[in-house]
């Protein structure tokens, strides 16, 4: 798979859809803990973007995301305690008019989040989360430039795609997950031993720059699910890009852009022809 992502001839125009369907895009700056940061600061600042974002919502902080580390220091599955304040300030969600995009904040992160609200609507495209993001970060720095809080100087990116697929004509139950996903394979054996219910997996890839030195990795999970409304079967597809750390904002926006590459690569490598013309794949 890592081969045909980064292939000469792939890495030139990126797969496009009329009617893709992402239903939630977040794009994560983590950085270290701004020191002195309360919530009358988080307060404050919700009323200098109280026009974008007239409405709040206040939520448990989210764990801690630590960059991601490459060979002999890389990340392996185990059990992590952490000792800190017994209460840690909350994050914040500022949300828009009509709830579709949020600005979530806490200590250690700015998080842009688009999420389809209305039926039907369509992701807004990453050029739009892209100049968004960033405005909304310069913003957030100069903010705590004023209060007199040490801004962060180096961060790490995450950048997220849900998407939800739905059964229609083309599937209709969950044992069909092999129609869907092209790294998907059901078991050869003779009808009625043993028939595929559903199917829940995760994977990961690393990426590279151009000089061949590792700077993100891409994380899969496909998930059955059931939609609320009518009870049809469905999967979500996420693809998480995160990166390592980075030297400044622009080294941030730099691995946004390469992370979303890798993932609109993904998603249109591991999704079935089916899929694409459903989908209105140009």
């Amino acid at each position: 798979m890592e081969e045909a992502l980064l292939t000469e001839d792939t890495l030139t125009l990126l797969p496009s859809y009329q009617r893709p369907p992402v239903v939630e895009v977040a794009m994560t700056a983590h950085f270290n803990p701004v020191e002195g940061l309360h919530v009358g600061h988080l307060g404050a600042y919700w009323q200098s973007i109280r026009d974008r974002f007239p409405a709040l919502e206040q939520h448990p902080p989210a764990p801690r995301q630590e960059p991601e580390a490459f060979g002999a220091t890389a990340w392996s599955p185990g059990i992590r305690i952490e000792l800190g304040p017994a209460a840690l300030p909350p994050r914040f969600w500022f949300l828009s008019q009509d709830s579709a995009v949020i600005v979530q904040l806490q200590q250690d992160r700015l998080v842009l989040n688009w999420r389809r609200v209305a039926a039907g609507a369509l992701y807004p495209r990453y050029d739009f989360m892209r100049s968004r993001f960033l405005d909304e970060l310069t913003s957030y720095l100069a903010f705590l430039e004023a209060e007199g809080l040490a801004p962060p100087v180096k961060f790490h990116g995450e950048i997220l795609y849900v998407n939800a697929i739905t059964s229609g004509e083309s599937w209709r139950t969950h044992g069909e997950a092999p129609l869907l996903f092209t790294q998907l394979r059901a078991l050869p054996m003779s009808k009625g031993l043993l028939e595929q219910e559903d199917i829940r997996l995760q994977q990961r890839f690393t990426f590279q720059n151009p000089e061949g030195a590792s700077t993100g990795r891409l994380y899969v999970q496909i998930d059955p699910v059931v939609l609320f409304d009518t009870g049809a079967p469905g999967y979500h597809l996420t693809l998480t890009a995160r990166g390592g750390e980075s030297a400044d904002v622009e080294d941030l926006l730099d691995f946004m852009g390469a992370g979303r590459d890798r993932i609109v690569r993904a998603f249109d490598a591991m999704t079935t022809s089916t899929l694409h013309e459903e989908w209105g794949k140009e």
